[in-house]
């Protein structure tokens, strides 16, 4: 033979041509007392084997006897192959009981239509109870060393786990599991019969394991059938993460909840696992330490279970799968035998009539032996649970039996399959290794049986263990693939293996807890079993006489006649506001009862009005408190007395709250109430203990997403904002209120400007009308009255009561442009007079539109930060700005959260400035400690409308554009019902109404900004008097001006004014220069000597003081015309 095993070498020795012959008559004696040819049926049967594999299913009687071929076929060149399947019986606690096996017997019917193949299959067992790995790889390695080919050489194995059922299961485990290694590094297959690993054993492919007792896959179903028969729809998973097989048993239900739930599905049955509680189980010795059996104590080692069961308690739910092993199964039964006289004794309800507990076949393997003596059950419909603690009636146990009758079926399964396989393996070795010389297959002359004895030495994987180059069996894996596809027939039912290894039918029994005479006994109430006869993975379940729960005679419904959940909120005026409980701790009707930290009502009732607050508070060590200006509490006052924030909160080392009783209303509260009323639930509600919304922080997520992703509560309702980092973690709603980041900030008091009054004309404006039109016209006022004959005439009028000057016009230009109540002298000019009427009307216009200007610009304008929005270069650049723009939001926020991605800069320098909730945000901003403030649109929106005095407003675009949720936990089955809810209240408007009743308010939010309407303050009105301190200043000025001009530039002013020019220019400063003082005093002792007591007398006066004037003037110019002679 080549050592590459491409072909064989046929060169087969000289056989004695006697015994050929004897063989040949033989078979033509046997042929011809046959109603069939031998050869005709030998032939027909070889060419179906050269063409198709049909014969796999097909039996018939042998034509040959075995005896006959034994004693016949003696050469040692034609002797039988000897192959076998060694069962292998895991047997560590019990001697297994001597069954007599029918194994030879069984396949020698098996091959009786193969008379030409000269193949002695064989069944054997073998008990291993070694727990030495080396051991047990000796123990396999024996059984390919068998050189001699009288020897049986295996080629498959049978693996039976018989009665070790009570060992240490993970030692037990490791066993069965390095010893598939082993035969998979040899390329051995292998068939198993675990029934008391049911669903906790799972192999791969890798480990040519198939697989006779009931998969994972069978377990789920079953359990899934067993809720659909009486509608339990909700289902609360407990598992230990110990247990080998836990997490593919809630896979395969979560494949299930899908499957069932097509609509087009035959067995439609829609159900929800409400939750999934996984938990460490106890060992053997960690069992027998905690478990107290004297007093039935609550020690900290079941703290885990007892809070599963916490939650259990809290729960929808009310059917419980528990999967775990033996122990588990006493640590729960020690529990509920422990809870009276605890604190937890309220969890006594869960093993009450409301509550469905069901048992997987792992938890349940210690009863899966029914013919062991300590068991003992003739029909084996009563199993004896040896169990101590409390007995109760009415739970449910799936157990695939372990008795006489199962493991010899399963026996006769696997050798069949075994066969058949080996027989299909040699109709393909035959087309892969096909004869190389012509051969009569439908003659079973001396070159047929040599040729196929040639195929079947291919069947003993011989010396696998001793030499580098047979490690592994060539055929293994194409062994093991056969297998798959076998179909044999047991019972006149088809049994074949589903792609995941398993078969196609299968049967659990449904057992069921009674108390009977003080003991705890399963009585067998049902089967659930799937065979080929009804279809493809088809199932029926039969189940009656159950004693249900409690003793109770009908089944629960496995659900509350009304649901409670557990629903987490915190602050958001107006979505959730927090008010007092009334006196008995009742809320209003627009109000839901819920729990407050007791710092949250603080501002409420701190006093003592409000007791529960006062004691609770009292027992933190706060007896007394320190309130501000504003008689509130001071948040220092809470925590000056507290070590730490626990202590304060009051946590236990459960890590719960002691919380007051109040009440929440707002606009998601009554969401809530809505929901509650169309979807039937009542709700337990408390705040969220840390007070955040919920971040992610080095320590994880916090708040409220915190308490969700815990399954601490079902929903959180609040304006809890809908993020892409949130949405990993738990489920949202479908918005029910769009928004946004918004940006507010606060107007500040305005006050009119120093130059306000200046503001209704510019300054060139100012300089065209008060230097230019001003002088202008004063100096052509003048110009017509000099050379008008009615007036001035050049300086040569003879009236010497006319008197005017360019000075004295100018002076009356300014009175007419103020229309100040002077004494002016006019102009006697007809084109003079009409100049002044020009000036008179351009003054009319100018006052009247300056005054018109001047109501809008003397009036206080109010100023605010007109920021663009989050991306405006004041909040992305604060210190450009000085003094540095300064802003902030709330923490642990969704603003945070996005400033914290999006803009990392602006997140660090505003850290410093953020506030705890966002009415200390506003307050401070109102106050100039900010100067903007980030957070919700709606929620400023809200303050901004409702603000006294109206100085908020929310400015710029909005950005992150997202929407407020109601928050569920992962796999929530309230999501899609509250979704639906909430699609219906937009239709409706409801949504719109409570948004428009919430954050209506007093101030508008399109109001116009800048101009108020209120009395004007001295600062309001500061530009006035400033141009009156102003005049004063000037008079001041002009005062010494005059004075200096007295008394200094008179004399100099007399001798300069020798051709009368100052009195064109001005005639006081013409009388200043000629009048002399003594003139002066004397007239004025004269004038002073006189008085006049009544009008006429004064108007007298006045004229003869005129006169007496222009009499001095020209006494004066005679003077100098006598000087001018003289000189």
């Amino acid at each position: 033979m080549n050592n590459n095993n491409d072909e064989f070498d046929f060169q087969s020795p000289a056989m004695n041509k006697r015994i050929i012959e004897g063989v040949l008559k033989l078979l033509i004696k046997l042929a011809s007392n046959s109603s069939t040819s031998y050869f005709h049926y030998s032939s027909n049967r070889l060419k179906r084997s050269l063409s198709s594999s049909d014969y796999l299913s097909s039996t018939s009687s042998s034509m040959l006897p075995p005896t006959s071929l034994s004693s016949t076929f003696a050469s040692d060149d034609l002797n039988f192959v000897h192959v076998k399947i060694q069962g292998i019986i895991f047997d560590v606690k019990f001697q297994r009981p001597d069954y007599k096996s029918n194994g030879a017997v069984h396949l020698r019917n098996l091959m009786k239509p193969y008379p030409h193949l000269l193949l002695d299959p064989h069944y054997a067992e073998q008990v291993i109870t070694a727990y030495n790995p080396l051991v047990m790889q000796n123990q396999i390695c024996k059984e390919f060393e068998q050189n001699q080919s009288s020897n049986y050489v295996a080629n498959s194995f049978f693996i039976v786990n018989d009665i070790g059922a009570l060992v240490d299961r993970p030692m037990h485990d490791r066993l069965h599991r390095l010893f598939f290694q082993i035969t998979s590094a040899l390329g051995i297959p292998s068939i198993t019969w675990l029934p008391n690993r049911v669903g906790q054993f799972e192999l791969d492919d890798s480990q040519l394991a198939i697989r006779l007792e009931p998969l994972t896959w069978h377990v789920a179903r079953a359990l899934v059938d067993f809720m659909h028969a009486y509608k339990w729809n909700l289902v609360i998973m407990v598992y230990n993460t110990q247990v080998p097989g836990s997490d593919v048993l809630v896979e395969e239900f979560r494949k299930l909840q899908v499957e069932r739930s097509a609509q087009d599905h035959p067995n439609y049955f829609e159900f929800e696992i409400n939750y999934q509680f996984p938990f460490e189980g106890l060992t053997s010795i960690e069992f027998t330490e905690c478990i107290d059996q004297m007093l039935r104590e609550i020690r900290p080692c079941l703290i885990p279970l007892i809070n599963i069961l916490e939650s259990i308690w809290r729960a929808d739910a009310r059917v419980i799968i528990f999967n775990g092993n033996f122990f588990d199964l006493n640590t729960l039964l020690y529990i509920a035998d422990s809870l009276n006289g605890t604190k937890h004794e309220h969890l006594k309800a869960l093993f009450g009539e409301d509550y469905v507990w069901i048992y997987t076949p792992s938890t349940m393997s210690s009863l899966t032996v029914a013919d062991n003596q300590d068991k003992v059950s003739s029909d084996n419909n009563v199993l004896a649970e040896s169990t101590m603690f409390k007995k109760i009636p009415g739970m449910f146990g799936l157990i695939c039996l372990n008795d006489h009758s199962s493991r010899r079926r399963s026996a006769e399964i696997a050798r069949e399959v075994w066969q058949k396989s080996m027989i299909e393996l040699i109709y393909q070795l035959t087309q892969i290794y096909p004869p190389d010389k012509s051969i009569q297959i439908d003659t079973p002359n001396r070159d047929t049986l040599i040729y196929f004895k040639q195929i079947l030495e291919k069947l003993r994987p011989v010396k696998l263990c001793q030499f580098s180059d047979h490690l592994s069996w060539q055929w293994g894996r194409r062994m093991y693939d056969i297998m798959h596809t076998i179909v044999v027939n047991v019972d006149n039912e088809p049994i074949s293996f589903l792609p995941n290894g398993g078969l196609n039918v299968s049967k659990l029994f449904i057992y069921n807890s009674r108390i009977i005479d003080g003991r705890m006994k399963w009585y067998k109430v049902g089967t659930w079993s799937m065979s080929s006869k009804w279809g493809r993975s088809k199932s029926r379940l039969r189940i009656d006489g159950v004693t249900w729960p409690g003793a109770s005679n009908s089944p629960p419904k496995g659900r509350p006649s009304k649901f409670k959940l557990r629903v987490v909120t915190i602050k958001e005026i107006p979505f959730v506001i927090y008010t007092k409980a009334q006196e008995g701790g009742t809320c209003d009707a627009n109000s839901i009862p819920c729990k407050l930290r007791p710092q949250s009502l603080q501002d409420e009732d701190i006093s003592g009005k409000n007791s529960i607050i006062h004691k609770t508070l009292s027992s933190l060590g706060l007896n007394s408190y320190t309130k501000d200006i504003n008689k509130k509490i001071k948040p220092e006052s809470l925590t000056e007395n507290v070590s730490n924030l626990s202590e304060l909160y009051n946590v236990n080392e459960n890590n719960s709250i002691s919380y007051v009783d109040g009440c929440c209303s707002g606009l998601t509260m009554d969401l809530l109430m809505e929901l509650m009323k169309d979807l039937n639930f009542d709700v337990e509600m408390y705040e969220v203990k840390d007070g955040f919304w919920g971040a992610w922080t080095p320590d994880g997520w916090n708040g409220i997403i915190r308490d969700l992703m815990d399954n601490r509560a079902d929903m959180a309702v609040t304006s809890l904002k809908i993020t892409p980092n949130r949405s990993q973690q738990i489920e949202f709603s479908v918005p029910f209120l769009e928004t946004g980041i918004a940006v507010a900030v606060a107007l500040r008091e305005g006050a009119i400007a120093p130059t306000a009054f200046l503001k209704p004309y510019d300054y060139q404006c100012w300089c065209v009308i008060l230097v230019f039109s001003v002088h202008a016209t004063g100096a052509a006022l003048y110009i017509y009255e000099w050379f008008s004959p009615n007036g001035m005439n050049r300086g040569h009028t003879t009236d010497q009561n006319h008197r005017f000057s360019f000075f004295r016009s100018l002076w009356l230009i300014w009175s007419m442009l103020f229309g100040a109540a002077v004494n002016a002298d006019n102009p006697r000019g007809m084109a003079s007079r009409f100049m002044a009427n020009i000036w008179a009307l351009f003054a009319l216009v100018f006052l009247a539109s300056y005054t018109a200007n001047l109501a809008a610009f003397m009036i206080a304008k109010e100023d605010y930060f007109d920021l663009s929005g989050i991306n405006d270069w004041r909040l992305q650049h604060p210190w450009n700005v000085k003094p540095p723009f300064r802003f902030a939001t709330i923490p642990s926020g969704a603003t945070e959260e996005n400033i914290k991605i999006n803009f990392p800069e602006m997140h660090k320098y505003m850290r410093k400035y953020n506030k705890s909730d966002v009415e200390d945000g506003l307050k401070a901003m109102k106050s100039g400690q900010l100067d903007a403030f980030l957070y919700d649109a709606n929620v400023l929106d809200y303050w901004a409308m409702k603000d006294e005095g109206c100085k908020l407003r929310t400015v710029g675009n909005l950005y992150a554009m997202t929407g407020y949720g109601i928050g569920f936990a992962k796999n929530s089955r309230w999501l899609t019902k509250v979704n639906s809810r909430i699609l219906d209240y937009q239709k409706n408007g409801k949504l719109q109404r409570w948004k428009k009743f919430w954050q209506t308010g007093s101030c508008k939010k399109d109001a116009a900004v800048g101009n108020t309407n209120k009395t004007l303050g001295v600062k309001n009105f500061i530009s006035a008097f400033i141009l009156l301190v102003c005049g004063m200043l000037i008079c001041t000025v002009f005062l010494l001006i005059e004075y200096t001009f007295y008394w200094y530039a008179k004399p100099k002013l007399q001798k300069i004014n020798q051709a009368n020019w100052f009195g064109r220019l001005s005639l006081t400063a013409n009388h200043t220069c000629y009048l002399s003082e003594q003139n002066n005093q004397i007239m004025s002792v004269k004038l002073a000597k006189y008085k006049c007591d009544n009008p006429i007398c004064d108007i007298k006066t006045k004229n003869y003081a005129k006169q007496v004037e222009l009499l001095q003037n020209q006494l004066d110019e005679l003077q100098k015309s006598l000087q001018k002679q003289n000189s």
